[in-house]
């Protein structure tokens, strides 16, 4: 992984105006300035956009402080290949929000994305896809090719199993596990599919043993199959026969029903024609006992009319007479609703004035005592309001006076941990008993314990004295909380009172009103009341109708109508008048004789026709049903043949199947005879795959390649280290890597991976070294690994980031690793080292100048 450009915005102490820092072009660069300025920020944005890691710090603490969204894009080569990666952290909302996106350019120069962007699962495929371009995890990255400030020793203090792991991934032989994984699963596979076709070649075997005796029964099943199709085929040609009488008879049983039907018709036609000539016989009957009977009628007919005159003459005089009636009728009414009103209006004004008018005037003395009794209450709330104003402002005083002491006690209490600090200041650092550590003067060991207990004295006051404050502010508090109380039950019950008095006046004012109404209404209701009272004994009113009345009675006397002869005369009508539909008969019965008479003559002629067309269809459905009396037998027989066709049927179709399954059952076995030879031969293929895995997942595991690896990178690590560690200390130090040791129980010697180092005073454990030599040799190791790492990759190791030490090294150390660094200068591609001494980044081509200020951190190249 070769950086190209960095460009980051919000990310630790860098605002959004942050330049993008271009390396391409720059082999050997130092991040320089002073200490906090940001230079390290640079590499753990680089981390932080490949890994979404830097210096173990998580995403909210790389953020900006006050900002809610970070930002880091990264440009950088694998290979021949340019991509960028950017990731991004944001807190705008209740959750925060993460996302990454991998993008390669395209000839064109244009990034397109080659991860997706997202959460979740997402971006853990989009990190993985990463790790796998550039072929290395967090962990490898900052053991080998970053040398990470305050972690340059990591390799060195690890474990010696951390060390092999570290040592594993550089190496990349988690690929080997992989494999050897890979082989030990298809090696389980192959053994699997081994003992499934070792029980299939058994069952092969077993079922090609019985071809010869399924060829045998299947011979069988064919002969009698034969036979029982030839059976099967007569019984269908007899059954077709029967089939056919039988569907013969039965048309003749079809013809023989319409015969009846045809016999059934014509005796109802028969039937239907002698009813109408017997109805037509009766009738004539009766036309001619009418016609006897005219003389009768005759005298019936004149009777009606006589009885009809006289009451047409007794209806002439009731209509007059109800003419009369309907002229007097709303006469009579209107003079009754005169009266009932007037009756109505005396009975309303006596109760008017009996229940309002004089109760309302009488209680003018009582309400004017109830207004004296008001304004009474009102004057004594004018007290009960002043009570109540000097409560509310006793409570205000209480109320101020704890809030005094209280604002007190807080002064107090600053003043007491001001005493404290100082009393802690004179414990804390006068330790000669000289000097006083707050104003600097000579004190003496007595002066300072006066001061002391002055102090002591002071704050043992003011306790006491916010002790009794606090006590006096709570009892005010309280009794102020009383005093509120107070003051708000006897608000609310001047507002009740208050309000029950508005209330009583808005009635009483009311009531006084009408009372006053009533003394008027009361003096002018009584005269009208006598006037109403008079006219109606009197009969002073619908005057006019009264006099019409008389007239009309007058005129119905003079008519003198009696409805009861009317009735009568109208009863005899009724009683004669059946002789009017006698004379109506007795023209019927003229007009309709000879019709009639002929029509009898006709109806007697089709009853004669269908009593014959009924006894030619029984004459021919008689004959048929002789014919008809062998169907039964007929059906029989073609029963018994359906039967036994249906059992022969189903005798055939068994042998059919049976001969069908055999045939089957034969193929099955020809294939078994082809798929045993076939199994067999896979046997043998499986047999020599599962061999072939088992050595694989040997040769791929820790004992077989990866062990062998090791071996030879190890050697390749201490003498690499070892030249560096050589330069950096003139030829003084060594270190050897230590792949086993010793049992302290004896035995067998145990896989380990120790660092022995050795100067001109012997062997020491690395602990026991100054800073600056275990500066040199964590930065030797560390260069080292990022040798083997290129060794690994079979190409050189791109870039070099060193973040750690130089401040550790006295001059001379300092130039040894300059000239270290100069000497790996050309098997890197980029190499940049931090640092904030002013010595060491004058030896560098290119500076990259870190600064900080009220907008954050920016940078610029020189």
């Amino acid at each position: 992984m070769l950086p190209i450009s960095l460009s980051l915005s919000n990310f630790l102490s860098y605002r959004d105006a942050a330049p993008t820092l271009h390396l391409e072009g720059i082999r050997v660069a130092c991040l320089c300035g002073p200490n906090g300025n940001g230079k390290s920020a640079l590499l753990d944005a680089v981390t932080w956009a490949l890994w979404g890691k830097a210096r173990g710090q998580r995403h909210e603490q790389l953020l900006h402080h006050g900002q809610i969204e970070m930002r880091v894009e990264l440009v950088f080569d694998v290979g021949s290949e340019r991509y960028r990666v950017s990731r991004r952290y944001s807190q705008a909302r209740r959750n925060a929000q993460s996302s990454l996106e991998l993008a390669v350019q395209t000839a064109d120069g244009e990034f397109t994305t080659a991860g997706t962007e997202g959460t979740g699962d997402t971006i853990r495929e989009t990190q993985a896809r990463i790790e796998r371009l550039i072929n290395m995890d967090y962990g490898t990255f900052v053991n080998s090719a970053f040398l990470v400030q305050g972690r340059a020793d990591e390799f060195t203090m690890a474990t010696p199993g951390e060390r092999k792991e570290v040592l594993s991934k550089v190496l990349g032989l988690g690929r080997y596990d992989e494999l050897a994984e890979r082989a030990r699963l298809r090696g389980r596979d192959a053994r699997a599919k081994l003992d499934a076709t070792a029980i299939n070649i058994d069952r092969l075997r077993e079922r090609a043993a019985k071809a010869g005796e399924t060829r045998a029964a299947l011979a069988e099943a064919e002969r009698e199959l034969a036979e029982a199709v030839a059976y099967v085929n007569g019984l269908a040609e007899r059954l077709q026969l029967l089939r056919d009488k039988v569907a013969h008879l039965e048309r003749r049983q079809a013809e023989r029903d319409e015969q009846d039907a045809l016999a059934l018709r014509a005796r109802q036609r028969q039937a239907d024609e002698e009813t109408e000539a017997a109805t037509l016989n009766q009738r004539l009957v009766g036309w001619q006992r009418t016609i006897e009977r005219t003389g009768e009628i005759a005298q019936g007919v004149a009777a009606l009319q006589g009885a009809r005159e006289h009451a047409r003459s007794l209806a002439e005089a009731a209509q007059q007479a109800y003419a009369l009636r309907t002229q007097l009728a709303p006469l009579e009414n209107a003079i009754g609703q005169a009266r009932a009103r007037l009756e109505s209006d005396v009975q309303a004004q006596r109760q008017h004035i009996d229940t309002q008018l004089t109760p309302r005037a009488e209680s003018l003395p009582s309400l004017q005592r109830a207004q004296d009794e008001l304004t009474a209450r009102q004057s004594a709330m004018e007290g009960r309001r002043n009570d109540a104003a000097q409560a509310e402002e006793s409570r205000r005083q209480l109320e101020l006076e704890a809030q005094t002491l209280r604002l007190d006690n807080e002064q107090v209490e600053r003043n007491g941990k001001e005493l404290g600090g100082k009393l802690a200041m004179l414990d804390h650092e006068h330790t000669d008993g000289a000097t006083c550590p707050l104003c600097s003067s000579e004190l003496g060991p007595d002066g300072v314990e006066r001061i002391r207990a002055s102090y002591e004295s002071e704050i043992s006051g003011l306790r006491q004295r916010y002790a009794a404050q606090k006590q006096r502010a709570e009892e005010l508090e309280r009794q102020a909380g009383e005093a509120a109380a107070g003051a708000e039950r006897a608000q609310r019950e001047l507002a009740t009172e208050q309000q029950r008095i508005a209330e009583e006046q808005s009635r009483l004012t009311v009531q006084r009103e009408e009372a006053e109404r009533a003394v008027v209404q009361l003096k002018q209701a009584a005269p009208l009341l006598q006037q109403n009272e008079a006219a109606l004994a009197n009969g002073a009113y619908a005057q006019g109708e009264q006099a019409a009345a008389k007239g009309l009675r007058e005129q119905l006397a003079v008519l003198s109508f009696d409805p009861a002869a009317l009735n009568a005369a109208e009863a005899q009508v009724q009683e004669l008048v059946h002789w009017e539909e006698e004379r109506l008969a007795l023209a019927t019965a003229r007009e309709r004789m000879d019709d009639d008479t002929a029509a009898l003559e006709r109806a007697r002629a089709r009853a004669s026709g269908a009593a014959s067309d009924a006894a030619r269809a029984e004459q021919a459905g008689a004959a048929i049903a002789e014919e008809l009396a062998e169907l039964p037998s007929w059906k029989a027989q073609r029963g018994q043949v359906e039967e036994e066709l249906r059992v022969a049927s189903a005798a055939r179709d068994s042998l059919q199947a049976r001969k069908g399954s055999l045939e089957n059952e034969v193929l099955q076995i020809e294939q078994a005879v082809a798929d045993l030879a076939q199994a067999e031969t896979q046997r043998e293929t499986l047999t020599g795959e599962a061999s072939a895995y088992t050595e694989l997942a040997l040769a791929f595991g820790k004992g077989g390649v990866q062990a062998l690896l090791m071996e030879a990178a190890i050697p390749r690590l201490e003498d690499e280290a070892n030249d560096l560690l050589r330069r950096m200390t003139d030829g003084r130090m060594t270190l050897k890597l230590e792949t086993q040791k010793e049992r302290r129980s004896g035995g067998d010697a145990v896989e380990t991976l120790e660092i022995v180092i050795a100067d001109e005073l012997g062997s020491r454990a690395y602990e026991m070294f100054s800073g600056g030599e275990r500066f040199r040799i964590d930065f030797a190791v560390r260069i080292a690994l990022s040798k083997v790492l290129a060794w690994r990759a079979g190409a050189p190791l791109p870039t070099l980031f060193i973040d750690e030490g130089f401040g550790t090294q006295d001059a001379e150390g300092r130039d040894r690793i300059l000239e270290v660094i100069q000497a790996i200068e050309d098997r890197f591609e980029r190499i940049l080292v931090i640092t904030h001494m002013d010595d060491i980044k004058e030896a560098f081509p290119v500076r990259i100048e870190v600064t900080r200020g009220p907008n954050g951190s920016t940078f610029s190249l020189s």
